[in-house]
């Protein structure tokens, strides 16, 4: 299960990822990336665990310049290039 919320003041917009982030929800995170705006940091504090597609879509939206924070160990191993 994915759960994706979005927090926004007139700086920036943070998105919390948390749960399973797969194949299924990427194209929800990258809406609700796109509706947020930038500059834009993702908080994956919450993300258990995410199929390749859904680490590439971090990976690419880490490329646009988004931020990404909060990562456990596993999650960062799995983002380095």
């Amino acid at each position: 299960m994915l759960r994706i919320s979005v927090s926004a003041d007139k700086k920036t917009a943070e998105i919390r990822v948390e749960g399973r982030l797969e194949t299924a929800g990427v194209p929800d995170l990258r809406e609700k990336c796109r509706e947020a705006g930038t500059p834009l940091k993702l908080d994956l504090s919450g993300l258990q665990s995410a199929d390749q597609v859904g680490i590439d879509a971090l990976k690419s939206l880490r490329a646009v310049g988004t931020e990404l924070h909060g990562a456990s160990p596993y999650i960062n191993q799995l983002l380095k290039d």
